[in-house]
Formats: C-alpha cells, structure tokens, sequence
C-alpha cells in the first residue's frame, strides 16, 4: 500500500477510502471498496488512485462498480462512455480506448471522437501535439495524475496551433498543464495559445508559456447562456502580440473562479486580462504582476460599463477594484516562491482565507490544483492553492 498528499482527494485518508488504499492487487477483496462507491456519483464507474499509471502487472488503480466490486478483466471497464488514452502502449492491440493496456488509445483527439458521453481517462505523460485537440460535446477530458503529472504541449516553434478547443456548455478539460500552443497564425481564430473556449470548463490546469494575437493563455468568447468557465487554475508566463497576455474575454460571458494570473504579458493593452463590454464575472482570483503598455494587470470598462450581474470581487490585485465589487484587496498576494514559479500563499498573505465561499465550493469535498481539500479555514483562500500551515503558525481569521 503506497500512501500520498499529492492525491484527488488531498489526504491519504478519504473521503473516498478511510483506509487511505490507493493501489489493490488484482482479485483482492477490500472493505474501502464500499467507502470509494459511496462517496462518487452515481454515474461514475469507479475512483481512480493518485498515481496515474493505469494497472500494472499485480495492481489495478481503477474500482468498477458493475458486478463485483474488483475484476480481474480491465476489458469489463468499457462501457461506452469511457475511453482510455496512454501513449506508452503505442504498439500492439487494438489501440481501441477501451482498456488501459496495449488496447489504448496513444493520443487525446482520439479518445474524444470515441465517446459521446462520458469521461476520456488520460494518463500521466506529455503529450506533443500536432494539430489542436477539439472538444465540441459534453463530455469530461481529464487526466489522471493531475497537471502537475499530465502536460499536453502545443509543439511550438515546430508547429503553430493552440492546444485545446473547447465549444459545449457541458464539455470539462481538466487536470493538464497545457504549454507551448501557438495561435496568432491559425486559419481558425488568432486567440486562445493554450485553450480558445466558447462554452464549458477549464478545470484544475496550468496554462503557462503559450503565445497568440489575443489572449495567450486562454480566449474565452462564449456562445451559450451558461458562459465559460475558467476555474481553479493557474496561468502564468503567457503573451499576446497584442491583448490580453493571460486571459482575453471576448463576448458572451467569461467566468474566472479561483485563478491566479500572473507574468503575463500582452504588447497592446490587458497583460493580465482583457475584458470586453464588462461581461465578465471574476472572484477570488488574484490578478498580478502583469506586464502590458495599457493596463498592465486589466484592461476593462469603467465599473458603470459592466454588464448587468457581471463583476470583479473578493480578488486580488494592484489596481483599485472597490467600485467593481465586494471583498477586492490591493496588497501583494505574498506567493511563496514566484521566481522558481510556486505561487502558492505564504501565511502572511492578504489573499488568504479572504475570498467567498461560492456555491460550487463544497467545503471537504472540492479540491484545489493540488488536490488537497477546500475550505481548510473559514473562507476559501483567493486563487487555485488553499494554504495548509503546520501546528503554531499564526493565521488571522476574517
């Protein structure tokens, strides 16, 4: 039994197992089966452990839930609304998606064509594009060993096209450190390097080093009444020929929850994020350090062009933002260490423990871009790290 922080659910002891088991040999029984079943939804097959590698040759990381609790065959998984991607079995099988052995498939895009509803498990590993991975149905793309483990790279300077294209209100992209995309050549819209999303989520990634005309990190113009949502993530070191280095919200609305924006840069205006017509809604994200001739941190509308029920509140940055919303701090955030790119909170930080518990926080049960749990205080920190301090540091409840 191997025990680890860096998990889904934050602790090596639940909620999903009490036992903290995180790899079962095949044909074993165990009784934190029926605690993993429990705490999943109802249309989950089973819970996944931390280590993203798929079954080896005496231990499986997967629970099905079908018939037995644990099965021997990895081919009784399928059931057509899963797919499975693993570059590593590049050879022999059918490479069909449907097990995790040499019958996967070796690339994302394939994956997504195989499902229409459902979850594309990907496991851990850099996956080098060629061309953009297109989610444009409401399905989840998620990988199992979290950003930290799952890179997808755009190939620049070898070839130029964004990572992800994301168009369907339900579609989820989450869990993938996304680098390197290129979208300011693209027969296809010149924004979005790393992700061009008109509709559905971007959840748990970092998003760093990509370039485009608009919007480096991620361009978002929705289509739909629902909006797109970027959420939990991280996105740093990205740049725009011309606006918005971080994130460009274009039309429609653009959701940014629990992001941290920082060291971007865009060459007209928005180094951080640029807004158009204030449709645009922004909590407990911290936006700083930006770089950008014409609002380094924000280019936006003044507080009275900001569309009906659209703001900018419980966040962070340099900029005054108290007629934009509740809750805006000024302060430097105090990350722990931005030079060698860990911008999670030190204890002193302004930003921590300040932010709104918004309703798709559920305290105990969301996890953060590390996997740990929210909310560990009383309110959730700003940005996509909830801090956790040893025994005697001081901490100032608000």
């Amino acid at each position: 039994m191997r025990k680890s922080t860096n998990n889904w659910w934050g602790n090596t002891n639940g909620p999903y197992d009490s036992a903290g088991v995180t790899e079962v040999a095949i044909g074993d029984a165990h009784p934190g089966v029926a605690n993993l079943k429990n705490a999943l939804p109802a249309n989950d097959l089973g819970a996944l452990a931390q280590d993203g590698n798929g079954p080896g040759s005496a231990k499986i990381d997967y629970f099905p839930w079908a018939t037995n609790p644990i099965s021997n065959s990895a081919k009784s998984f399928w059931t057509g609304t899963v797919a499975w991607v693993n570059q590593s079995y590049s050879s022999g099988g059918g490479n069909d998606g449907h097990t995790w052995e040499v019958d996967a498939f070796t690339n994302i895009q394939d994956g997504v064509n195989a499902i229409w509803t459902g979850t594309v498990w990907v496991a851990k590993g850099t996956y080098v594009l060629r061309e953009p991975i297109w989610i444009d149905k409401g399905i989840t793309v998620k990988s199992l060993g979290g950003a930290a483990l799952t890179a997808v790279n755009g190939g620049f300077p070898r070839d130029t096209n964004r990572c992800f294209y994301v168009n369907h209100p339900k579609a989820v992209l989450e869990g993938f450190t996304i680098v390197n995309g290129c979208a300011t050549r693209t027969p296809y819209w010149n924004g979005g390097g790393g992700v061009l999303c008109k509709a559905g989520t971007i959840l748990n990634c970092v998003i760093a080093s990509n370039k485009a005309d608009n919007g480096g990190g991620v361009y978002m113009a929705s289509n739909t009444i629902t909006g797109a949502t970027l959420r939990n993530c991280l996105v740093f070191s990205n740049s725009a020929t011309a606006s918005g280095g971080g994130v460009y919200i274009a039309m429609g609305t653009g959701y940014v929850e629990n992001c941290t924006i920082v060291t971007n840069f865009a060459a007209t205006s928005g180094g951080g994020i640029w807004m158009n017509n204030g449709k645009a809604c922004v909590e407990n994200t911290i936006v700083y350090f930006n770089q950008s001739a014409d609002g380094p941190n924000w280019k936006k509308p003044a507080a009275a062009g900001m569309s009906a029920g659209c703001y900018i509140r419980y966040s962070c940055a340099p900029e005054d933002l108290s007629t934009y919303g509740a809750g805006n701090v000024p302060d430097d955030p105090l990350f722990q260490s931005p030079e060698a790119r860990n911008f999670r909170l030190m204890s002193s930080s302004p930003a921590l423990n300040t932010g709104t518990n918004a309703a798709w926080i559920i305290p105990g049960v969301t996890a953060d871009l590390d996997g740990a749990t929210r909310v560990k205080y009383s309110r959730v920190d700003m940005g996509p790290y909830e801090a956790v301090f040893a025994q005697g540091a001081v901490l100032s409840v608000k």
